[in-house]
């Protein structure tokens, strides 16, 4: 099989990235816009802060001790990876059609998974519920990207996977449970079920193509580094 060996994860950085200073910029452009009004029944901010605490993954103390777990697995991983002592590739095994289609799917992710949300932010920022929320779903995307940007460079490539997964499990949680929380009108509404259906669907994708391109070829690798003649 022909691979693409050329794959860079900071390709895939530098998009996410471009995009989210788009963003900010339609923070800066746009904070004079009328914001939207509180939903009437929605769900009080203190009691979203304060019940089942340890259960609500949208509070800064949940997302600062999963940031510090996740970074510790893929510090982990990492070096592992990087010393031979997991049977992983430090590199992921993508064919040039797969290539491709990650450079496709960066864009996507940037659109959906950070200007929709800034968007949607910025518009509902006098519902405290909505803007802890998406607070907390920035700073983890923020979190992520550092890592993977630092952990690739000093560790191994295919770290990006294992944060990827890790980050993206757990904003599949943060946007379930945000959904169930506050009242949204539409058509953000659909916009957030939009986002919502994408992570799914980037979990569909990171456990059938990415965690399979980083595992050994089943031949002549023995644990801890690959076998030779």
């Amino acid at each position: 099989m022909n691979f693409c060996n050329s794959f860079d994860p900071s390709q895939f950085h530098s998009v996410i990235i471009s995009e989210g200073i788009l963003a900010i910029a339609l923070v800066k452009k746009f904070h004079k816009v009328r914001l939207a009004k509180p939903v009437r029944g929605a769900q009080s901010p203190c009691a979203s802060q304060t019940s089942n605490l340890s259960m609500n993954p949208n509070n800064w103390f949940t997302v600062f001790l999963f940031c510090v777990i996740a970074t510790l697995l893929s510090v982990s991983y990492g070096w592992l990876v990087k010393k031979e002592k997991l049977p992983f590739r430090s590199v992921m095994a993508f064919n040039n059609a797969q290539c491709q289609f990650i450079r496709i799917w960066a864009n996507v992710a940037g659109l959906l998974g950070v200007i929709i949300p800034v968007v949607i932010w910025i518009v509902f920022w006098n519902e405290p519920i909505v803007r802890v929320f998406f607070s907390c779903y920035l700073l983890a995307v923020v979190v992520q990207l550092g890592s993977e940007i630092g952990f690739s460079r000093t560790l191994c490539k295919s770290v990006v996977v294992i944060i990827g997964t890790l980050y993206t499990g757990f904003r599949i949680w943060q946007l379930w449970s945000e959904l169930h929380s506050f009242t949204y009108p539409q058509p953000w509404l659909a916009l957030l079920w939009l986002v919502f259906l994408f992570w799914v669907a980037n979990m569909i994708m990171l456990t059938t193509m990415a965690i399979p391109s980083i595992f050994p070829e089943s031949d002549g690798y023995s644990l801890g580094r690959e076998e030779t003649d």
